[in-house]
């Protein structure tokens, strides 16, 4: 599968599901990975190291970083460290007095982890209560008003309603396998099944939402974190490097560098919902540039959802354009490059289509354009076919283009 920003060459890959993974190579640093292409987007996306106050230390190690709105909050010891997104800039810090273990973004609150409590914050960075629930080391929203709450120290998941009410044992001790037990578990997802995944020491468990066993997983050795990707792989940080596992088939590719240490949780960046990035964002880089518009910028284009056919959903989104100007999204099987005083067109006409037809930019310059929604194809699509896209837009009386991309569909 390749996603990737094209003209005349190829460059940086274009994010279509990220992760945020903490390592330790050669500091404390956030890298930012392309879990459905299995790349490296930048290692050092955030540089932690570098960046925070109070400094990190031996006692002080990354181990969890969560999107929170337009901020990246980053658990580091006792220290919760806030970032901006586009600047990538440290906003605040503040303390939790106990290693923070997890963070999770629960709707209107952030929710972080220590040995003793649970703690609550608004989106601002405010607490807002504490849950003296002992040994937590993960929790998760189930989406009807209960969380999962991994025991890191213990052999067990339990379930809590919102306000952090005991309801019941969701998983272990005992588990129906060869070891018999649920081994410390560190990190809860989510399939897109619904199931649960429960990361442990040495496994990698999985459980209807109801609480039913349905699998055990040695495949690793997995510490710390798991995530399932569009293609219904697992990744998780090994040791030597990252790993992306494949449940049906139980095979194993490593990617990544070997500075992934065990124990450390995967945050999710955005699935494809969040198009392109802020200005400086290494997915935004292409060669196959629009001319600048009243925006004091190119438009943009973006790719939205899973390259997987079967998964049903991909769609192209398009920012940076004035707001209120008609554009549309144009496509081709084959690339060009024409210059005009609009920028180049990277499309070839032999096979141009504009699905979806014309719309008005919204007032922030947006657009997007669902190609597949489930069983509406607005164009056919099949396993291999490749696709370059560009915004043809007016500003005023000139024709003016975006960016251009060019996208391969996967089985």
């Amino acid at each position: 599968m390749v996603w990737a920003s094209v003209a005349a060459a190829t460059v940086c890959v274009a994010a279509a599901q990220r992760v945020m993974i903490p390592h330790t190579s050669p500091r404390g640093l956030i890298a930012l990975v392309d879990v459905s292409a299995g790349a490296m987007i930048q290692s050092d996306w955030i540089d932690v190291d570098a960046t925070a106050v109070p400094p990190l230390t031996s006692a002080n190690l990354i181990s969890h970083a969560e999107r929170v709105r337009d901020e990246v909050w980053v658990a580091a010891g006792q220290w919760i460290y806030r970032y901006d997104i586009p600047s990538r800039g440290l906003i605040s810090s503040f303390s939790v007095g106990l290693p923070a273990r997890s963070i999770e973004r629960q709707a209107n609150r952030v929710l972080v982890t220590t040995r003793s409590n649970i703690h609550s914050f608004d989106l601002a960075g405010s607490p807002t209560g504490l849950f003296p629930i002992d040994d937590a080391g993960d929790t998760m929203d189930m989406g009807d008003g209960t969380m999962l709450v991994a025991l890191q120290d213990g052999t067990r998941v339990e379930r809590y309603t919102l306000s952090g009410a005991f309801l019941e044992v969701f998983a272990g001790p005992s588990v129906p396998t060869p070891f018999g037990i649920l081994s410390r578990p560190r990190q809860l997802a989510r399939r897109r099944n619904s199931n649960v995944l429960i990361c442990g020491d040495v496994r990698v468990y999985e459980f209807t939402p109801a609480g039913d066993f349905v699998q055990e997983v040695d495949a690793g050795p997995f510490e710390g974190g798991v995530f399932e990707t569009f293609g219904g792989r697992w990744l998780v940080p090994l040791g030597t490097g990252l790993a992306l596992y494949d449940p049906e088939f139980h095979t194993t590719n490593t990617v990544g560098g070997p500075f992934f240490g065990q124990g450390r949780k995967i945050g999710l960046f955005d699935r494809g919902d969040a198009g392109v990035l802020g200005p400086g964002d290494p997915s935004t880089a292409v060669t196959c540039a629009g001319a600048p518009n009243s925006t004091g910028f190119a438009a943009r284009i973006g790719t939205l959802g899973s390259p997987f056919v079967e998964d049903r959903l991909f769609g192209l989104f398009a920012d940076r354009l004035p707001p209120g100007a008609m554009a549309a999204m144009a496509i081709s099987r084959e690339p060009a490059a024409i210059l005009f005083a609009g920028g180049t067109i990277c499309l070839s006409r032999s096979s141009l289509a504009f699905p979806g037809g014309p719309q008005i930019a919204d007032p922030t310059g947006r657009i997007q354009l669902p190609i597949i929604r489930g069983p509406i194809y607005l164009t056919s699509v099949v396993p291999g076919l490749t696709l370059h896209a560009q915004v043809i837009y007016r500003e005023g009386p000139t024709v003016m283009v975006s960016d251009a991309v060019r996208v391969t569909f996967a089985e």
